[in-house]
């Protein structure tokens, strides 16, 4: 194990309790400091020390979300090509014919006659 030291900043944000039963301000841990806002508010900056497992190499968790992201991404294409798929399918179901064909009176210019 390594021992690794940051900087980090404090603040209290307005969360859902772990039941969501309610809101509750809570103290976060922030690796830069943020603005405050109606449901944040910072607190201090501080150090965190932390020990980092001997080896760790993040590769495996990048490969998964990156297999994640593809997937998703796969998802998303997929619901779109059958959404456009189907609005080709109903476009070509229609039967278009002429207006003069289908019984109605049209002029020169276009216009229906009434």
């Amino acid at each position: 194990m390594s021992t690794h030291t940051q900087i980090t900043y404090v603040f209290f944000e307005h969360k859902y309790s772990d039941d969501y039963s309610k809101r509750e301000w809570k103290p976060t841990l922030w690796c830069f400091k943020a603005e405050d806002n109606d449901e944040r508010v910072f607190v201090c900056k501080t150090t965190s020390t932390f020990e980092m497992p001997e080896g760790f190499d993040p590769t495996a968790k990048q490969l998964a979300a990156l297999e994640g992201a593809k997937a998703e991404a796969l998802r998303q294409y997929t619901n779109r090509v059958a959404e456009l798929n189907d609005r080709i399918g109903k476009l070509q179901a229609i039967e278009f014919a002429p207006a003069s064909e289908a019984g109605y009176e049209v002029d020169a210019a276009g216009t229906f006659k009434g």
